[in-house]
């Protein structure tokens, strides 16, 4: 349209002078000559003002889109879950004699940590030294039957000596009655180690470290072997229950042996920060119902520096660490259109570019775009552009 008009303006000025037409060849008279000059000066003019509006309009004309600058990155590959902590083992507390409890320890208290060896229950102990006294003494009687026995024996033999030239027999020697005796005194012995045994069990002590989740004892109760006194649950380790979706399962049966997968654990509290690793998962057989989940434990071994920060009922982040890793791109899965290819921003064009897919990552998706290693990929509006369209990146101002 603009060149319509130059040329126009070009014609009707060279070829006409006092509203008559002098001809197709103005230059052939001096005033044609200087006005195809200002004409031709007015063209070039023109043409470059109309060059940079076209550039202009094009700029204006571009759709601008939102982008985000990705690069190759390491990721690996992680099943994210929740890990419930249970009790490794639960014992029940139990005396080994029939007895009345005279006296608690102040520790004996449910939720309470306790130590192995330390003692919770004091149970009367009278009858108990009594029975020891009595096994002694069985013990003293022994030892003095054994002693007229062997004496009885080597009376008897002497005696035969002195009128037989052959050696006695057995029963001459009172050698039954010897052996009679001695298993009288080993058997007294056993009865001491019972009753002091008995006696010891009175104290009734913590089997191991751990934490006391049920008392059921008081002071005064009468208790023997079939009454419970306490649950008791271990404090240097704890099992980590955590639910997998059958999806889940596979990729670490595809990318692991299930006893040698790491998992790491995170502290759901902010104000207490704390991660716990182990190695080693136990996949279950069996599918919920309900959730369709499967569980899968491991036992985590409390050292030094987390013993006494977490415990059974504890809820934390379960990160499992498969072996899938490499330089990739991370993509949001909106991202991506519905030939399930991306949208980047390339030379102030849309360009399309086909991806291929490593693993999920929660929403992201984890991608290989061949031949790449920085795209501004685009990451809104990718229904309404197609490859090749002109494009611009939107500017977003903040106030400062």
């Amino acid at each position: 349209m603009v060149w319509d008009t130059v040329f126009d303006f070009w014609y009707e000025t060279c070829n006409r002078r006092g509203g008559k037409w002098v001809g197709y060849y103005p230059m052939t008279n001096k005033n044609g000559w200087i006005r195809s000059a200002c004409v031709t000066w007015m063209l070039l003019v023109l043409h470059s003002n109309s060059t940079a509006a076209e550039v202009e309009v094009e700029k204006v004309r571009r759709f601008e889109v939102y982008t985000e600058t990705q690069t190759r990155a390491q990721y690996q590959q992680t099943i994210s879950s929740y890990a419930e902590l249970l009790p490794h083992q639960v014992s029940l507390i139990n005396p080994l004699v029939t007895a009345l409890i005279v006296r608690l320890a102040p520790e004996f208290e449910a939720g309470a940590q306790v130590k192995k060896g330390q003692v919770l229950v004091e149970l009367d102990k009278t009858e108990f030294e009594y029975q020891l006294a009595q096994a002694k003494q069985a013990v003293a009687q022994a030892k003095l039957n054994l002693i007229e026995e062997q004496t009885l024996s080597q009376r008897a033999i002497d005696e035969w000596n002195s009128q037989h030239t052959s050696k006695p027999s057995p029963y001459v020697a009172r050698l039954p009655q010897v052996d009679v005796a001695k298993a009288e005194l080993s058997a007294a012995k056993y009865l001491v180690l019972q009753a002091q045994h008995n006696l010891d069990a009175t104290s009734i002590t913590a089997p191991f470290d751990g934490w006391i989740i049920h008392r059921f004892a008081s002071v005064g109760n009468m208790v023997n072997p079939s009454v419970s006194l306490a649950e008791i649950i271990p404090s240097d380790k704890v099992i980590a229950q955590i639910p997998l979706t059958p999806e889940q399962v596979n990729d670490v049966m595809r990318h692991h042996v299930p006893d040698q997968v790491s998992v790491v654990l995170y502290s759901l509290d902010s104000s207490n920060p704390m991660t716990v690793s182990f190695t080693g998962l136990k996949i279950g057989s069996i599918q919920d119902k309900d959730t369709r989940q499967v569980m899968s434990e491991g036992i985590i071994h409390l050292t030094e520096n987390i013993l006494g920060k977490i415990r059974p009922g504890n809820f934390l982040r379960a990160e499992i660490q498969l072996d899938q890793r490499g330089n990739y791109f991370s993509l949001p899965k909106d991202s991506v259109n519905n030939k399930g290819k991306v949208f980047v921003l390339d030379d102030s064009r849309v360009k399309e570019l086909s991806f291929e897919l490593v693993f999920t990552q929660n929403e992201t998706l984890i991608v290989d775009i061949p031949n790449q290693d920085k795209i501004e990929l685009i990451s809104s509006g990718i229904d309404r552009i197609w490859d090749g369209m002109p494009a611009q990146p939107r500017v977003t101002y903040h106030d400062q």
